[in-house]
């Protein structure tokens, strides 16, 4: 769970209803908070969002705004009189699973999931794409306190779908065959991106209700300078070790993996099984050449005794040089 230094304001992405394990959280001093998480594709995820009896700023409402890989795509609101009522066993919670869209005349909702990203080698041309790519990889939260000036009532009679969105982009726009230059990614390691499922129909989009009271909101604080952001950046598992985010599954205790960490490093034995390649055994003595070219800081005699126990072509390079020296310092 992401906190920052806003009491009380929390959240986190879940999968299956499982929430997703956070790597290298950084909590920023202007309320800003970061972190990782290990994502696989095809997976429909949700954010969640809880506020607890820790929360100072109930004399306010509270409006949350979800950005997915840059783009707005929901929000939601806590009004004070809801955060008001919150206890130490009864926090404020909110969901966001999907993104409510319109197609045809018929209100509904295209679930988040995971997908892999497509790139190519096309030049850096589109101002668009390049913006689109430096925000890939990340789900963003931003918290901003409101208040509501103004409540009313449209006239015209006019009538809304029941099911109809609460929040959220009306035009279902199709994001999942985005393709990004890789000149674009600069670098980053990014497997997959985040994509909306099928079309699903509001079960009730066809029973109408009058409209609804229309609120103005005044925003306390600005989008710009909120009370507070949390961010999610997602990646592959491989990814994250390619970012030295975490160390190699191989590298690990089998204890401290998780079950898709477990999961994915059984992937990969079976995928150098399935090559005729041998478990990767060279991990330490990469580590240690790695220490070797280190600066020394007081090595001791065990060092010496485990760089004599390195494969014979390290062992026998060593003392020969060390002998040449002997000989014609005489």
């Amino acid at each position: 769970m992401v906190i920052c230094e806003v009491p009380g304001v929390s959240a986190e992405i879940h999968v299956n209803g499982v929430p997703l394990k956070e790597y290298e959280t950084i909590v920023n001093p202007d309320n800003a908070a970061k972190c990782y998480i290990a994502t696989t594709p095809e997976a429909n995820f949700a954010v969640k969002i809880l506020v607890n009896h820790k929360y100072q700023h109930k004399d306010y409402d509270l409006k949350v705004y979800l950005f997915v890989d840059g783009e707005p795509i929901s929000h939601r609101v806590l009004e004070k009189s809801e955060l008001q009522r919150i206890t130490i066993n009864h926090p404020a919670k909110r969901t966001i699973d999907s993104k409510g869209v319109e197609v045809n005349g018929i209100a509904g909702k295209r679930r988040f999931q995971f997908a892999s990203l497509v790139t190519d080698d096309s030049p850096l041309k589109d101002q668009h794409v390049i913006e689109q790519a430096k925000n890939l990889g990340k789900i963003t939260l931003t918290f901003v306190r409101t208040r509501c000036i103004d409540v009313r009532v449209p006239q015209g009679g006019k009538s809304i779908h029941a099911a109809s969105p609460a929040a959220g982009p009306k035009k279902d726009v199709a994001m999942n065959d985005v393709v990004i230059s890789e000149k674009a990614l600069k670098g980053r390691a990014l497997s997959y991106k985040a994509s909306f499922g099928e079309f699903e129909a509001s079960p009730a989009s066809r029973t109408a209700r009058p409209m609804p009271t229309v609120k103005t909101w005044e925003k306390i604080d600005s989008m710009k300078s909120p009370l507070a952001t949390l961010e999610f950046n997602y990646r592959s598992l491989s990814d994250l070790e390619a970012e030295c985010i975490i160390p190699r599954l191989e590298d690990r205790p089998a204890e401290d993996l998780t079950a898709e960490e477990l999961r994915e490093l059984l992937r990969r034995q079976r995928e150098r099984e399935a090559r005729g390649k041998p478990e990767p055994q060279q991990v330490p003595v990469k580590s240690e050449a790695k220490h070797k070219r280190d600066p020394s800081n007081g090595v001791d005699g065990d060092d010496e005794i485990e760089v004599l126990e390195r494969p014979p072509v390290k062992r026998i390079k060593g003392p020969q040089e060390l002998e040449e020296i002997d000989l014609t310092g005489e």
